[in-house]
């Protein structure tokens, strides 16, 4: 820390999601003396820190290590910002299968303006029938991601990269099913998704982490998400699910 400094961000040198857009809103509130917090995504520990020099007093890391640190600013009467988004803004995505959980969740990835989505399935016409859907719905909304369709072979994807691989696809609810990947798919893979929220790993979760992706999690986050929204659509109420994430169906 330079003698001349009066903020420090403090942040592990190792995460994998992290873009230069990133860095630049890190900086801007550094530039603005606001205090801030980045915590991981079990919303336990802590992926980066930024506070004035003369508030540290303690440093605290590891699991807990989030509620640590709101705690501590909340007794020394502080504001502390937190920042939970992981942008996919630039981002290339897979996500595979072409039904309804795929249906459900392109608008959502559409609109934080990814680089491009391949959807992915066994049958490539139903898949070109809903980039086609889906691409027509972005022009009028202005999005300029590309989306792709594709089939599973490996042929067909042998060729593209991923930032994101995402399975939409009902196989991980069958253990008699399977797709059939090929580890290729993860080879630049920051984060790998599986929609179903199991309390196991996943034949998909499995093949991602033999693939060593650093991320790999299910779907109990957009479960929590789920019925918080309903929970809000039925009584105006949108509760805290930071806590119930972290828990993870403990």
């Amino acid at each position: 820390i330079s003698h001349h400094a009066n903020f420090v961000i403090i942040m592990h040198a190792d995460l994998p999601l992290v873009v230069s857009t990133d860095l630049t809103e890190l900086i801007s509130l550094a530039d603005k003396n606001i205090p801030f917090i980045v915590p991981d995504r079990h919303i336990s520990g802590t992926n980066a820190l930024g506070l004035p020099i003369k508030k540290i007093d303690d440093l605290f890391f590891g699991k807990d290590s989030f509620k640590k640190f709101t705690d501590y600013f909340l007794n020394i009467n502080q504001e502390l910002t937190v920042i939970k988004n992981h942008s996919i803004k630039e981002k290339s995505i897979l996500v595979i299968g072409a039904g309804g959980a795929s249906r459900g969740i392109l608008p959502s990835l559409l609109k934080e303006r990814p680089k491009s989505i391949v959807i992915a399935n066994r049958t490539v016409e139903k898949a070109e029938r809903s980039a086609k859907e889906f691409s027509s719905k972005a022009l009028q909304t202005s999005k300029s991601s590309n989306l792709i369709a594709s089939s599973l072979s490996l042929e067909s994807m042998k060729d593209f990269e991923f930032d994101l691989v995402i399975n939409a696809t009902s196989v991980s609810t069958n253990p008699s099913q399977n797709l059939n990947l090929d580890e290729c798919i993860f080879r630049n893979a920051s984060l790998a998704l599986d929609l179903y929220y199991s309390q196991a790993f996943t034949p998909f979760m499995d093949l991602a982490d033999r693939a060593k992706v650093p991320i790999v999690i299910d779907g109990w986050g957009m479960l929590v998400e789920q019925a918080a929204e309903s929970f809000f659509l039925c009584t105006g109420f949108k509760p805290d699910t930071s806590v119930l994430i972290a828990m993870h169906g403990e």
